[in-house]
């Protein structure tokens, strides 16, 4: 979404990288040197992109279908690239955030 704060009653329809490519990615990585990655496994909108049962907001009901952290992991393991992960702890979509959203989008 083009938004800074993200719409936390987004559909995850929304979400659908065609051509998402973590071995791209890691191999990319590589031929810049880096010795690690760190991917954001959900931000403040909630949406996690990896298989969770703790919320139904993640990829597995977008049409990607995929883990995307799963594939992440193994691809840059596979090239010799540390792995690090971001997940954020807030989280818009949870009714205790909600203030705190609507605080934010309002001051605009």
């Amino acid at each position: 979404m083009d938004q800074d704060w993200a719409d936390p009653d987004a559909s995850p329809a929304l979400f659908n990288p065609g051509k998402l490519d973590c071995r791209q990615w890691a191999a990319a990585a590589r031929s810049a040197h880096m010795s690690y990655g760190c991917l954001t496994t959900k931000h403040h909108s909630g949406f996690c992109i990896w298989d969770t049962k703790t919320t139904d907001y993640n990829v597995m009901n977008s049409p990607l279908k995929r883990d995307v952290v799963k594939e992440y992991t193994d691809a840059f393991r596979a090239a010799g690239l540390k792995v690090c992960l971001y997940y954020s702890i807030l989280d818009t979509q949870s009714p205790v955030a909600a203030g705190f959203y609507y605080a934010q989008t309002c001051r605009k």
